[in-house]
């Protein structure tokens, strides 16, 4: 009787100690992994740097199918981290996130109730006053803008990042054939890369969006090999990136390749390849800070010029990086914009 007892008492207790609240120590050198769980899915999360600021920069990441762990830069370690914290969040589908890979699961709205779920973990983990700015890169533009303009979620934000990204999907692609025949113009005659420019040109000139959903993969397709072609300019390699932190960041290559692969990807595309928010986002006062690279032909400084026109926010600043394309590649530039501008809110 007496073992059964203690038998119970050792289940009991161990129930106990389960339910109790994860106690969350603030450091300036926070190095924190969790999963969130919504709607049949299991999203990673790392914190890393400075929590005991009381300000995290949560990264709304780029693809669909891109990864947080892309963003995890020598420069993000040492001039952003040891301010201000930032959350390394990995999408449905993305990095090393797992489960609920299904068409009826991978929806823009779901997206953007999935960034809503991991603010509210984040305010729950570091405190309900912990201040949170969302940092949206190509892709991740249009899951902020689908979370902004849903309800009251504004609200829980301090802050909108918008770094070479998109919120209107037909408007960027328009923007990027304008941007293939400007540039494809002028480097055609200067004599630069004539062969790849002209098959450019003569392919986007046609074209007239709303454009089906192969047509815009073509045309992204065209945006990052372009960036190549523009002498003087080195992109910004993201495989560097993994291949220095593989170890430290446990980053699950198989899973990272697997979620890029997945076939519900293209179909996610292709439901938002008519979605734009630009008429949404008047009712939006978030303080915005808008990025934009001079040779980003994926998310051209156009669309960045629209989002600064539409957004009701009458704290808006926008800034134009003459030496970046696509994937932030002034690195100390940027972040030193993205500190100054949390630093002010």
């Amino acid at each position: 009787m007496n073992k059964i007892k203690m038998i119970i008492g050792v289940i009991l207790m161990s129930l106990l100690l389960q339910c109790q609240k994860e106690e969350i120590t603030l450091s300036p050198k926070a190095d924190d992994t969790f999963f969130v769980e919504n709607n049949g899915c299991s999203m990673r999360v790392t914190v890393k740097g400075n929590t005991a600021s009381g300000k995290i920069m949560l990264i709304v990441h780029g693809g669909p199918g891109g990864s947080a762990f892309l963003y995890h830069s020598e420069d993000m370690k040492n001039l952003f981290e040891p301010q201000y914290a930032v959350a390394y969040w990995d999408q449905r589908t993305s990095g090393a996130s797992q489960g609920a890979a299904n068409k009826e699961t991978v929806t823009l709205s779901q997206f953007g109730d999935d960034l809503r779920k991991v603010i509210l973990v984040l305010k729950h983990r570091y405190g309900a006053a912990t201040k949170i700015y969302m940092m949206s890169h190509s892709w991740g533009g249009m899951v902020a803008s689908q979370f902004i303009t849903t309800g009251t979620n504004q609200e829980l934000v301090a802050g909108w990042i918008f770094a070479n990204a998109l919120h209107d999907w037909p408007l960027n692609d328009q923007n990027t054939i304008d941007m293939f025949i400007s540039m494809g113009d002028q480097e055609i005659s200067l004599g630069r890369n004539v062969t790849q420019w002209e098959e450019i040109v003569r392919y986007v000139q046609p074209l007239v969006p709303p454009i089906s959903s192969e047509q815009s993969k073509k045309l992204n397709d065209y945006a990052w090999g372009a960036m190549d072609l523009i002498e003087g300019f080195t992109p910004l390699n993201e495989d560097d990136i993994i291949k220095e932190n593989q170890i430290t960041d446990r980053i699950p290559q198989s899973s990272l390749l697997f979620n890029l692969l997945n076939p519900v990807q293209g179909r996610l595309c292709s439901e938002v390849n008519n979605v734009s928010f630009s008429s949404l986002l008047s009712n939006t006062t978030t303080p915005m800070l808008i990025c934009s690279g001079r040779y980003d032909f994926v998310c051209p400084t156009a669309t960045a010029n629209d989002l600064f026109m539409y957004i009701g926010s009458a704290d808006k600043q926008i800034l134009l990086f003459n030496h970046s394309g696509h994937n932030l590649e002034e690195q100390p530039e940027y972040i030193e914009a993205f500190i100054e501008f949390i630093r002010l809110h």
